[in-house]
């Protein structure tokens, strides 16, 4: 059996960033996940960077990353 990457394909690497605007997230084109570096937490755990790679790697941030902002509910614009 040949394990399948938590992306399916979506994603095609992943990059750290620096500087005082770095984030998790992905590029504008959702193919490459970004993570910062030095780590934004002092107490960042080797956990926190898999649950990072995880989200990052949903399918979820397609089905949001098609929609207009005014389209959302009021509760979607405000989740983070």
């Amino acid at each position: 059996m040949i394990a399948r990457p938590p992306s399916q394909g979506r994603r095609k690497g992943a990059r750290l960033t620096s500087g005082e605007r770095r984030s998790v997230g992905v590029n504008a084109g959702r193919t490459i996940v970004e993570f910062p570096y030095p780590s934004l937490a002092a107490d960042s755990t080797l956990r926190t960077l898999i649950c990072g790679v995880a989200l990052q790697c949903a399918p979820s941030k397609e089905l949001v990353g098609n929609c207009r902002l005014h389209e959302l509910k009021r509760r979607g614009r405000c989740a983070r």
